[in-house]
């Protein structure tokens, strides 16, 4: 292994994590359960327990500005992934749904209702292939 120890202290060279709030995203009306940046750090998506998703640009100095809603699930998104080219994101539901979006559109592209359970988790493979699973235990 790294040859390190749990007996022993550990210390690393990394930055620290950041210990304070840089902004408040008072957009969503529930808890938000996930949020993801772009590959090249321009944008990032929100997901909520409201169902809603939320793409915001993100500027200077912590600034966000809201680009777009996306409201096509009908339960709480858990989690979201942008495709590997920052062109789509894809979101899973507790309705048991993926939803694959363009965040120009508030529409999503294409929704898949494969699973009969609400969908935890999604993965891109590449650019134009992804996977998901769920509490169902199938990986699509």
């Amino acid at each position: 292994g790294l040859g390190a120890s749990l007996l022993e202290d550990y210390s690393s060279n990394l930055p620290p994590l950041p210990t304070s709030c840089v902004a408040r995203l008072r957009q969503h009306t529930d808890e938000v359960w996930f949020a993801t940046v772009t590959q090249n750090g321009r944008f990032m998506a929100s997901a909520s327990k409201d169902r809603s998703i939320i793409v915001w640009e993100i500027r200077a100095d912590a600034d966000f500005r809201v680009v777009q809603l996306l409201a096509g699930h009908t339960e709480p998104c858990s989690f979201l992934a942008w495709s590997p080219d920052d062109r789509y994101l894809l979101s899973a539901s507790s309705d048991c749904s993926v939803q694959l979006w363009a965040p120009s559109s508030p529409q999503p592209i294409l929704v898949l209702t494969k699973h009969t359970e609400s969908v935890t988790t999604v993965a891109w493979t590449d650019s134009q292939h992804f996977v998901s699973a769920g509490f169902d235990r199938c990986i699509l």
